[in-house]
């Protein structure tokens, strides 16, 4: 997966959609990536996940199909909310961040070493994975900006591979959808 182009195609459709007119601070794009983690947690809770409600060779079509009224009749049945699409999510709000700031994803992803190894991750529960991402979101600050918003998309694919999900196929499925939406999303920001 080439993470530069992805990103760039994220904020293109970010920047179609008006979430870059006028100021946005880092603080408020580190808050909502804060709210995706938090909505992939209220999945888990829910016990909505796309994996198991929907066969992979349906989301095989999906990724591939633009008939738009049968892919958003799937997407919002059986897709949109799950813990998957909050992943994908978050994700898109990171890449979306790196394309604003012209930061380079591929160069730095293979970099970084993370906290936990895919065994030690393995051995977490759900929310205690999140938090990973909640701490790895916190620590703002404390060294190279690129990196660290890296190690959160980083930090993500990981505790996909671990929980066998195919992240790029749901972060494909969520960028179709997002290009379908209206203006903001029909949000304030």
């Amino acid at each position: 997966m080439n993470l530069n182009k992805l990103r760039d195609e994220i904020h293109e459709n970010a920047v179609k959609h008006g979430f870059w007119e006028g100021e946005r601070s880092i603080a408020e794009c580190l808050a909502l990536i804060h709210s995706g983690v938090s909505e992939a947690l209220e999945a888990d809770r829910k016990g909505q996940y796309a994996n198991g409600n929907i066969k992979p060779e349906t989301i095989d079509w999906m990724t591939k199909t633009w008939e738009k009224s049968t892919f958003m009749e799937n997407f919002i049945l059986k897709v949109k909310d799950t813990f998957e699409d909050e992943l994908a999510d978050v994700v898109i709000r990171c890449l979306d961040l790196c394309g604003h700031l012209s930061f380079s994803v591929n160069d730095r992803f293979s970099d970084l070493i993370l906290e936990y190894t895919d065994n030690e991750m393995k051995g977490l529960t759900i929310p205690e994975r999140l938090f990973v991402i909640h701490s790895v979101i916190s620590k703002r600050g404390e060294w190279d900006e690129n990196l660290y918003i890296i190690e959160i998309v980083a930090t993500v694919f990981q505790i996909a591979r671990v929980s066998n999900i195919d992240i790029e196929k749901h972060i494909d499925l969520k960028m179709k959808y997002n290009s379908t939406r209206p203006y903001k999303h029909g949000k304030k920001y």
